[in-house]
């Protein structure tokens, strides 16, 4: 379930200074650094006095504690740079550990002075940490961590008394045997206890199996972000209610999308949809909502992120929002174009054409027409989309996608009216459904899938695209969203960033392989105006790669969804 709770925090009290960040990470990294090589090369001879006032060897005790804490501090200084809030605590304890360990043990004040800076640096820069970890994940590990040690030292003190005089050479009391099965389920080894047989060598290591792997389950759980819960009924009906209410375009409905993800303004008068992958939040479109809770949505999502250690980046913005992604520090790049249809115009001018004008009197003169479909739909006539969806999935390189299209979905296609180019013996060769809508002046019209048969007469499509529009303006609709055409227009985009000159030229030289161009092509048949879309994220240019890939995740359709 969505926190939308956590989200009226304002990003502006989450410090962002990537480069204090880094600073502090590297120094707990260097300190990890020399603390290990403290241990190995310099002397503790001021140590030995120690060994008879303690249990365990002190001077080995005091080495293996260092060596630890070291490794520990290296491993702590990778979560850090994530700005994790317990990569935070657990290197402040670390580090205050450390000294009470070299001070204790009489370390000279020079070998202390870095840890202590290092300690000074963490306490000065603990704002910049704020990003939390799975609570859940961390109690589930502690509890299973403590009972496994548990176990282990039942099973070493057990152990030690019984492999005593044979296989040790020496007498354990049971005083003993506890002392010696800690220092082995830590790691902290005992010199003056040495195996001699081969049964005692195994049970030696396996305590210092056991240790570990208690210790390493410890620590990888320890640093695990908060995980995103499953979107709750009441969070669906209250995205629903915002969006049926301020939704301006019919891409709007793909904010009902299943595996959507809401984040609500404080004043729940606005929302982001969005969806999660890897540590990327990937939100469709801009906000929607009231102008009031627009503004503070932006906020909202952008410190649930933070909070989370999450990429924020909105798909598709609309040209009127980039200013307000540039206000919190988000890289802004092109995307492409979205062309939009005066129908109007269309059915007046473009459709008279001579290439459109052609297309549409060899389909009359063929007896071709359309047909339209309203829910509800038969089983036997949504069998027969199915069949001609599942031939158009059979050219190489279709494919189903989610997140921002359609799939075929029985439940979705039961909701909506269905436009479909009928031959003269009744046969249904293309199809395409209306995007149901979910605004109360959406503004504009859209066709989802658009599907085929593999024996399908040549421009069937725009056959089809123009007899809908044509319908579609008899009905008083005005514009027709024909949807993104993915990298076009960046040539002409002045003073292209980086990411944007990588795009240009992904579309100039990969359009073989993803027919970029092709598409532009199709739609620029029917003189749309183009808009242009944006991608907004918050990170480096090369996280934007990050980006893309969290968008193909999300877009995958499994067989689970896609019902018969």
């Amino acid at each position: 379930m969505a926190q939308s709770h956590l989200r009226t925090q304002s990003t502006r009290t989450a410090p962002n200074s990537p480069a204090a960040v880094r600073f502090v990470a590297a120094t707990v990294a260097l300190s990890g650094v020399m603390l290990l090589a403290q241990t190995y090369l310099l002397r503790f001879g001021y140590l030995h006095r120690l060994d008879a006032l303690a249990p365990l060897s002190y001077l080995g005790m005091t080495r293996l504690i260092r060596l630890s804490l070291g490794f520990a501090l290296l491993y702590v200084s990778l979560n850090l740079s994530r700005r994790r809030l317990v990569a935070w605590v657990a290197a402040t304890l670390l580090a205050t550990t450390t000294i009470i360990v070299e001070v204790v043990a009489r370390v000279p004040l020079p070998d202390m002075s870095f840890m202590a800076f290092t300690l000074i640096i963490l306490l000065l820069s603990a704002k910049q940490f704020y990003v939390r970890s799975e609570p859940a994940n961390l109690r589930r590990a502690l509890l299973y961590s403590g009972i496994t040690l548990g176990i282990a030292l039942v099973y070493g003190s057990i152990g030690f008394v019984l492999l005593d005089t044979r296989d040790f050479a020496r007498e354990i009391t049971p005083g003993q045997a506890v002392v010696s099965a800690v220092e082995q389920t830590f790691l902290l080894g005992n010199p003056e206890l040495i195996p001699r047989t081969r049964d005692a060598r195994w049970f030696v290591d396996s305590l210092s199996l056991v240790g570990l792997l208690s210790l390493g389950f410890v620590a990888i759980n320890l640093f695990r972000p908060l995980r995103e819960g499953l979107t709750h009924p009441l969070e669906v009906r209250q995205a629903e209610r915002i969006i049926r209410k301020y939704g301006r375009s019919s891409q709007d409905y793909f904010k009902l999308w299943p595996a959507k993800r809401y984040s609500f303004a404080p004043q729940h008068d606005a929302v982001v949809a969005y969806g999660v992958h890897g540590q990327v939040a990937l939100a469709f479109e801009d906000p929607i909502g009231s102008a009031a809770g627009i503004v503070t949505s932006y906020e909202a999502f952008d410190s649930y992120c933070r909070l989370r250690g999450y990429i924020p980046a909105y798909l598709n913005t609309w040209p009127g929002h980039t200013a307000a992604y540039e206000a919190l520090g988000y890289r802004v790049v092109q995307i492409g174009q979205t062309g939009l249809v005066n129908l109007e115009k269309f059915v007046t001018e473009t459709v008279k054409s001579k290439a459109l004008a052609y297309v549409e009197r060899r389909f009359a003169r063929d007896s071709y027409q359309l047909v339209t479909h309203k829910p509800p739909h038969t089983a036997q006539y949504l069998q027969e989309l199915r069949n001609i969806s599942d031939d158009w999935l059979g050219i190489p390189g279709r494919r189903e996608e989610g997140f921002s299209l359609g799939y075929f979905d029985r439940d979705y296609l039961g909701d909506c009216e269905v436009f479909c180019l009928v031959s003269a013996d009744g046969r249904t060769v293309a199809f395409a459904n209306l995007l149901p809508t979910v605004g109360p002046d959406h503004g504009d019209v859209s066709l989802d899938m658009m599907r085929h048969r593999l024996d399908a007469p040549n421009s069937s499509m725009d056959a089809l695209f123009i007899l809908t529009m044509k319908e579609l303006h008899s009905r008083g609709h005005t514009v027709f969203n024909l949807g993104l055409a993915a990298l076009s227009g960046l040539a002409l985009v002045p003073d292209k960033q980086l990411e944007e000159h990588v795009m240009a030229s992904m579309y100039e030289r990969f359009n073989q392989i993803f027919s970029f161009k092709g598409l532009r092509a199709f739609k620029e048949k029917f003189d749309p105006d183009w808009e242009p879309r944006f991608l907004a994220y918050r990170g480096l240019p090369t996280d934007l790669l990050r980006v893309a890939l969290a968008y193909s995740a999300l877009s995958k359709v499994g067989p689970e969804s896609l019902q018969d």
